[in-house]
């Protein structure tokens, strides 16, 4: 079973602990009547070769009492029975088919009475039989019972009693129906990708270095598929694998404004994301303003919409109050991996400073494989007292900022 395991590994397919032993059960339940029912043509072989009356000798399926139909037949002349009575057309497949039967009426405690011990050794076996029996019965019982207690702590089970629970939670809240769509649909995609209830509880238990494997193994195909990603060394892979908080967005439904505060550089890792500048600037802080030329410049290099290995929200990381300088919008089912600005920051703090300003330029200048922004790209001045109006109003720690104003 150890070897079987491993080749599921291999070939990624996911059995529980607990069906894994209600299967082996089944296995050695089929196992035991296996061996009970070739035990039962041992003795009638064997031992019992000088007897006139056994099990097979008085089991007639195919004639009743007519003793030309059982499976074995006395012969007076030898003073033995054959083994399978071929004159009555059995073959040994035949008897063991009975034997097996037997064995399985006794297991079950059915028993139909049309065969039955006859000798004291077959009746010692048969309760021998009985014995196993019910060991192997108290462990299905016990395996069927670890199966269901899965199923209603961690499997599906327990996955829709969360999912009653939340709606429960929401209806009482009283949440937009747009908002609770989106927490369900984020809860059931990510129980698809994954199938467990926490995987941040899978992380809590295994030290740092292997936390750092386990992230990078889970979204390697998306850093591999980030360009600016992709060229980071290993180590500073799975930092940012680590660092990474998932988001599951509908279609048509609104990632951010441009205005929201916000302080994630968004990766995508399937769907198409559309990205549009506003039309009032007056929604942005003064640096957005100031930029607005160079976002322009970036649309009409990459266009409005954004796929795998391309990235979003990276204005953060050189605006002093988090506003969003675009809007991004979900065209389709899409998979998002955040990382934070402040996580960010410490992934980079490990790095040279060559190496940090080489990323940070990357993020800044590049999207996919696509270079918008260049050295002689100039921005309109900020005068530092706009910028630090704009920190006043909001931080990467901080909570508030002042209504921004639509216009309709």
């Amino acid at each position: 079973f150890e070897s079987v395991d491993h080749y599921l590994n291999l070939w990624n397919i996911r059995i529980s602990a607990a069906l894994n032993l209600l299967i082996r059960m089944f296995t050695y339940y089929i196992l035991v009547n296996h061996w009970c029912a070739c035990m039962w043509f041992i003795i009638h072989r064997y031992t019992e070769r000088d007897l006139e009356f056994t099990w097979a000798t008085t089991d007639c399926p195919s004639a009743g009492d007519n003793e030309k139909g059982c499976m074995a037949q006395w012969d007076e002349a030898s003073q033995q029975h054959d083994i399978c009575s071929k004159a009555n057309g059995y073959e040994i497949n035949d008897c063991y088919i009975r034997s097996f039967f037997l064995v399985i009426t006794t297991i079950s405690t059915v028993g139909y009475g049309d065969i039955y011990p006859v000798t004291e050794i077959e009746t010692m076996w048969e309760c021998t039989v009985v014995l196993i029996g019910a060991c192997i019965f108290a462990g299905i019982i016990g395996s069927f019972t670890a199966f269901l207690s899965h199923n209603d702590t961690s499997g599906p089970n327990a996955f829709k009693l969360k999912m009653q629970r939340l709606q429960e939670y929401m209806k009482y809240r009283k949440l937009p129906n747009e908002l609770q769509t989106a927490i369900l649909l984020h809860h059931k995609y990510r129980w698809r990708k994954s199938q467990i209830l926490d995987e941040k509880a899978v992380m809590t238990i295994l030290p740092r270095p292997l936390q750092f494997d386990l992230s990078f193994e889970v979204v390697s195909d998306v850093i591999r598929a980030v360009p600016i990603l992709s060229e980071c060394t290993k180590i500073m892979q799975k930092r940012i694998a680590h660092a990474f908080t998932i988001q599951t967005c509908s279609p048509q439904s609104i990632i951010y404004e441009a205005g929201d505060i916000g302080w994630d550089i968004y990766f995508i890792g399937s769907g198409l994301i559309k990205i549009s500048l506003p039309k009032d600037l007056s929604v942005l802080d003064a640096a957005g303003r100031a930029s607005s030329a160079r976002a322009k410049r970036k649309a009409d290099a990459i266009g409005s919409l954004y796929r795998i290995g391309n990235h979003f929200g990276e204005s953060c990381l050189t605006s002093l109050s988090g506003v969003r300088q675009e809007t991004g919008e979900a065209r389709t089912l899409a998979e998002l991996y955040l990382l934070n600005k402040h996580d960010m920051d410490s992934i980079c703090s490990y790095m040279t400073v060559e190496d940090r300003g080489k990323f940070r330029d990357g993020l800044l200048a590049r999207n996919g494989n696509v270079r918008h922004t260049f050295d002689d790209d100039e921005d309109e001045e900020v005068t530092q007292e706009q910028l630090e109006q704009d920190a006043e109003v909001t931080s990467p720690g901080g909570r508030t900022r002042k209504p921004r104003t639509r216009r309709s």
